[in-house]
């Protein structure tokens, strides 16, 4: 169970490394990851996403679309 849980983290960082590295090599030098129901970004946040990207535009902008219980697991394990 112990190495279980070492190697879950040492895989996390390695995945968030090459997530990190992937996005500043496209020329952001950051990200913003924003779990999401599924019926909310339309419905809620309409022209938001636009806003953000036009006044952070160094800042890739990434949604985890889903059904609210799936978003939230997500955000439990450090994936938004």
């Amino acid at each position: 169970e112990l190495f279980k849980e070492r190697i879950d983290v040492i895989l996390n960082d390695y995945d968030d490394t090459c997530a990190r590295l992937r996005i500043m090599k496209s020329g952001y030098s950051s990200r913003l990851c924003i779990g999401v129901p599924y019926y909310a970004l339309n419905q809620y946040l309409e022209d938001v996403p636009r806003k953000f990207e036009l006044a952070y535009p160094d800042v890739k902008l990434q949604y985890s679309v889903g059904d609210p219980h799936e978003v939230t697991k997500l955000y439990a394990r450090g994936k938004n």
